[in-house]
C-alpha cells in the first residue's frame, strides 16, 4: 500500500453501528461537560444512541447482509448484528438504573453516559473485527472508558481500589494481547483473519513446516486466547472479577457484567473458527479444560457468597463457561471438515440476548436493596420481600430461575442452544463437558434459589420492619423492561433462533 488510501462510502457503511454510538457518546461528553445542568440530557443522548443501534441489529438481523470496509478489516454481517444487540441493550437499561446514581454525583454525572456509549463503541469493533489490529483496538476503545467508570466515585475507596486493580489487570492483558497477534503476524504473514483462513494455517500446513512456524504460531494463538480470557473472566483469568464487579458502582458493575463478555466471546469465536480454524484440533481440548474451570469455579465460588454483587460476579464467571461450549463445539465440527461449526454462532447470540435480560434485571433487583449504588448489600435484607413488594418478589423470582436456567425460561433455552451446539461436535469428551456443564447448572440453582427463599420462606428478623426494599423509579424501569425481554425470549424463542442459518452463513466463504 503506498500512500493514503481514501474512505471509501462502503467503508463507512460498513462500521455504520460504530459510528452511531461514536457521534453519540461524543455528543453526550460534550453536553456533560459544558453545561453543569446537562446530565439529564447526556443520559437522553447517550440512550437515544443504544435505542437506535439495537434497531438497527433487530432489522438487520438474519437479513443476509454484509458489508466490509477498510481492506475487509471490519465486516458488518449477520454475527456483527447479533453480538451488538444485546451490548446495546445492556447499556441502554444501564443508563436507565444510573439515573439515581447520577444525581448523588456532584462531579462528572454528565461525562459517565458518554463513556459508557463509547464503550459499546469499542464492543462493536469487536463484534466485527476482521484483522487482529482491528480487534485490539475495540478490545482498548472498550477498556479506557471502564478503567474510568470502574473508579467514577473518587471518594469510595472500594470503587478507587476497583478501578485501580481493573486498570493493572487490563493493562497486563493487553500486553499479552499484542504479544500474541504479533507472533501469529511473525509465523503467518498477516493479522487478517480471511486471509488466514485462505492461506497456510485453514488447512492446518503450519504445523508441518518449520519448527520455528508452528510453534511461534501456537504461542502467539496461546496469548491470543489468555489475553481475551482476562476479558471475559475466564478461569484462571478471572481474579480481578469479584473485587472490580463489588467495587464498582452498581450500574458499573451491571455494564460490566453483559456487554464485554459477550463481545470477547463474539471476537474470540470469530478469530479461532475463521482465523485459526486450521488449529482447531490443538486449541479446542484446551478451551475444553478451560471451559470446565470456569463453569465449577464460577458456581463454587458463588455458592459461598452472601452479598448480591459478588455472587452475581462469579454467576457471570460461570456463564462465560457456558457461552465457550458453542466456541468448543464449533472447532471439533471444523476440524472434521464440516460446515456446520458456522450455525454455533446463533447460540452464542441468543445466550448472549437471553442473558442480558436476566442478569441485567438481577442486579436491578439487587441496586434497590441499598440506599446507594455504592458498596455490596447482604442478601439478607431480601427476608419477607413478597409481603411488603410483590410484584419486586416475582420479577426477583423470574431472574433468578431464569439465570438457573429452569424449563421453560429464556435462560433454559440459552443453555439448550449452546449445549446442543456442543453436542452436534459428535466427540465423546466434548459431551463429557456438557454432563459437567449440566452438574453445574444444578450446583448453581442453590444460589440463585437462596434469594426467592428469602424473598418468599423467611421473615424478616426481630426488631427488622422487613421494608429493606428501596424501590427507585430507574430500578423498576429496568425491572419492567428486563422482565419482558426473559419472558418473550422464554416464550418465543425462535424469533432469535431462525436467525441461525443467515447467522451461520455469514461467516462462510463464498460459494
Amino acid at each position: 500500500m503506498s500512500g493514503f488510501e481514501i474512505v471509501q462510502p462502503s467503508d463507512l457503511g460498513a462500521v455504520l453501528l460504530i459510528l452511531i454510538m461514536v457521534l453519540f457518546g461524543l455528543a453526550s461528553l460534550l453536553v456533560g461537560s459544558l453545561f453543569r445542568q446537562g446530565t439529564g440530557m447526556s443520559a437522553w443522548i447517550s440512550a437515544v444512541g443504544f435505542i437506535l443501534t439495537g434497531t438497527v441489529c433487530a432489522i438487520s438481523l438474519g437479513r443476509g447482509e454484509r458489508a466490509e470496509g477498510f481492506a475487509s478489516g471490519y465486516v458488518l454481517d449477520d454475527l456483527t448484528y447479533g453480538l451488538v444487540l444485546p451490548c446495546a441493550v445492556a447499556g441502554l437499561l444501564s443508563i436507565l438504573l444510573s439515573l439515581r446514581y447520577l444525581q448523588s454525583l456532584k462531579h462528572g454525572a454528565g461525562e459517565f453516559c458518554g463513556l459508557m456509549a463509547l464503550a459499546t463503541a469499542g464492543m462493536a469493533v469487536m463484534a466485527g473485527a476482521q484483522d487482529l489490529v482491528v480487534g485490539f483496538f475495540g478490545v482498548e476503545l472498550l477498556s479506557v472508558p471502564l478503567y474510568i467508570m470502574a473508579a467514577y466515585s473518587r471518594r469510595d475507596r472500594l470503587s478507587n481500589e476497583a478501578g485501580l486493580k481493573y486498570l493493572m489487570i487490563g493493562s497486563v492483558s493487553s500486553a499479552i494481547l499484542v504479544f500474541g497477534i504479533a507472533l501469529s503476524y511473525a509465523a503467518l504473514g498477516t493479522t487478517n483473519i480471511i486471509a488466514m483462513a485462505d492461506g497456510r494455517l485453514a488447512a492446518g500446513a503450519a504445523l508441518a513446516e518449520s519448527p520455528f512456524t508452528s510453534v511461534t504460531a501456537l504461542v502467539g494463538l496461546g496469548l491470543i486466547i489468555v489475553g481475551l480470557g482476562f476479558k471475559a473472566a475466564l478461569v484462571p483469568f478471572h481474579m480481578w472479577c469479584p473485587d472490580v464487579y463489588q467495587g464498582a458502582p452498581t450500574p458499573v458493575t451491571t455494564f460490566f457484567s453483559v456487554g464485554p463478555k459477550v463481545a470477547t466471546v463474539g471476537l474470540l469465536y470469530r478469530v479461532l473458527l475463521v482465523g485459526f480454524g486450521g488449529l482447531a484440533e490443538w486449541w479446542a481440548p484446551v478451551l475444553g479444560v478451560v471451559a470446565v474451570l470456569t463453569m465449577t469455579v464460577g458456581n463454587l465460588g458463588a455458592l459461598l457468597q452472601p452479598q448480591g454483587k459478588r455472587m452475581l460476579a462469579y454467576s457471570g464467571i460461570a456463564h462465560a463457561g457456558y457461552m465457550l461450549l458453542a466456541v468448543i463445539g464449533a472447532g471439533v465440527l471444523y476440524a472434521k471438515g464440516s460446515d456446520d461449526w458456522a450455525a454455533a454462532s446463533v447460540a452464542i447470540v441468543f445466550y448472549g440476548l437471553s442473558y442480558s435480560f436476566m442478569n441485567l434485571g438481577a442486579f436491578a433487583a439487587i441496586s434497590q436493596l441499598g440506599p446507594s449504588d455504592l458498596g455490596d448489600v447482604d442478601l439478607d435484607r431480601l427476608k419477607g420481600l413478597h409481603v411488603h413488594r410483590p410484584f419486586a418478589a416475582a420479577g426477583l423470582t423470574l431472574f433468578m430461575i431464569s439465570l438457573t436456567g429452569i424449563p421453560i425460561t429464556a435462560g433454559f433455552w440459552g443453555k439448550l442452544s449452546v449445549f446442543s451446539a456442543a453436542l452436534s461436535s459428535g466427540a465423546g469428551w466434548v459431551w463429557a463437558i456438557v454432563i459437567i456443564a449440566a452438574i453445574n447448572s444444578a450446583i448453581s440453582a442453590y444460589y440463585y434459589l437462596r434469594p426467592v427463599a428469602y424473598s418468599y420462606m423467611w421473615e424478616p428478623e426481630a426488631g427488622e420492619s422487613g421494608e429493606t426494599w428501596i424501590p427507585t423509579q430507574s430500578g423498576s424501569w429496568v425491572m419492567a423492561a428486563a422482565g419482558i425481554g426473559v419472558l418473550g425470549l422464554a416464550l418465543l424463542p425462535a424469533v432469535i433462533l431462525n436467525a441461525a442459518d443467515a447467522i451461520g452463513q455469514s461467516l462462510l466463504p463464498p460459494p
